[in-house]
């Protein structure tokens, strides 16, 4: 996939899929407040609930904040460890 970036038909925001050149739009995007200092980022299935995870390594504050997807594109709030 390449990001569409120039030309009558392309708009930000728009994926174009170099197979079927289809398009993908993002909607608003959505902000989740981690503690100080974020820096690094894993996305896996932390919890083992078949959807994807969020992690992100605070650098300033020395903790981990896990974000838990709910399958729907959106996750909950930071569990904050350390």
């Amino acid at each position: 996939m390449r990001t569409c970036t120039t030309g009558p038909d392309c708009n930000l925001g728009h994926l174009h899929d170099a197979e079927v050149h289809g398009a993908a739009l993002f909607g608003t995007p959505v902000l989740y407040a981690a503690q100080g200092g974020p820096s690094k980022e894993a996305i896996a299935d932390i919890d083992g609930d078949g959807e994807l995870d969020v992690a992100v390594t605070n650098s300033t504050q020395g903790s981990i904040s896990v974000f838990y997807g709910n399958g729907m594109g959106a996750f909950t709030t930071a569990y904050n460890v350390g």
